[in-house]
C-alpha cells in the first residue's frame, strides 16, 4: 500500500489548533523544520509563542523525529538570556512539535546574508 503524500496530509496550517495553541502564520522554513507564529491560550488571555515542527517530507523520518525531540529535551533545561526558551512539546497529526519563546526581529539567515554581502 503506498504511503500518503506527507505534504497533502500536513496537519499544520494557519488556524490549526494544537492543544491550547492556534497557529497564525508560517514564519520561517529551514533545512529540517518549519517555525510558526502561534497564540497560546492562558488564563490571562492569549500569549504569542512560536511552534517548531519538522518539514512535511521529514515529519515521519525516525532520525529527524528523534533529533527534534532531543532538541526539545535539551532546550527545556537550558536557561540563558541568549537561548530561546522551550515551553513544551507535543504531537499533532502524528507530527512532533516544540512550543518556543517567540523572538521578534530579523531572521538569523537574513542577518548573515547581509553581513556576507557587506564583506564583498
Amino acid at each position: 500500500m503506498p504511503r500518503p503524500d506527507p505534504v497533502r496530509a500536513w496537519p499544520f496550517r494557519p488556524g490549526a489548533r494544537l492543544a491550547n495553541l492556534v497557529l497564525e502564520e508560517e514564519l520561517e522554513r529551514g533545512g529540517m523544520s518549519v517555525v510558526w507564529r502561534a497564540r497560546q491560550g492562558t488564563r490571562r488571555g492569549p500569549v504569542p509563542c512560536a511552534v517548531k515542527t519538522l518539514r512535511p517530507e521529514l515529519a515521519h523520518d525516525p532520525l529527524y523525529v528523534r533529533a527534534l525531540r532531543v532538541e526539545g529535551e535539551l532546550a527545556q533545561v537550558v536557561r540563558h538570556p541568549h537561548v530561546v526558551r522551550c515551553f513544551g512539546a507535543g504531537e499533532h497529526g502524528g507530527v512532533p512539535y516544540l512550543v518556543l519563546q517567540l523572538v521578534e526581529g530579523v531572521a538569523l539567515h537574513a542577518v548573515l546574508r547581509e553581513l556576507a554581502r557587506r564583506r564583498t
